[in-house]
């Protein structure tokens, strides 16, 4: 006798009955291989009073920071974007959703008691945040 089995493996019992079938708890994808972790974030909007100290300080609460550069042109005024290189993965992603959630405006909405970050007037919520990418 043959079985033809659809999309589910179905176990029998150990009588010989009809099988059963077993569902189990969803476990998600296991390609951790297949992601890529990344240290440092391209930050852009960085008005031009802004140093690198003053950016650094503004993204040291998501973790220890390696180094944090603004770019200048060849007269040493901003460009407007930087790079903030963190010393774990964990805390660049951290820092990176952070800002997406933020609401660029400043509104309040309800049961957000947190005050935007900020340092030397620069608010965190201002700048745009992602993943450095490499020259290629």
């Amino acid at each position: 006798m043959l079985f033809q089995m659809d999309k589910y493996d179905l176990k029998s019992d150990a009588f010989g009955g009809d099988g059963v079938l077993e569902v189990l708890e969803y476990q998600g994808k296991k390609s951790s291989l297949s992601k890529k972790t990344f240290n440092n974030v391209y930050v852009k909007n960085i008005p031009a009073h802004c140093e690198d100290d003053d950016l650094g300080e503004l993204f040291k609460e998501f973790g220890e920071i390696q180094s944090a550069a603004i770019m200048r042109d060849a007269d040493g005024n901003s460009r407007g974007f930087g790079f903030v290189c963190f010393s774990d993965p964990g805390a660049a992603e951290k820092a990176i959703t952070s800002v997406l959630r933020a609401d660029p405006l400043g509104d309040e909405g309800e049961g957000q008691q947190k005050e935007a970050r900020h340092v030397n007037g620069i608010k965190l919520a201002d700048l745009y945040v992602r993943e450095a990418k490499k020259k290629s």
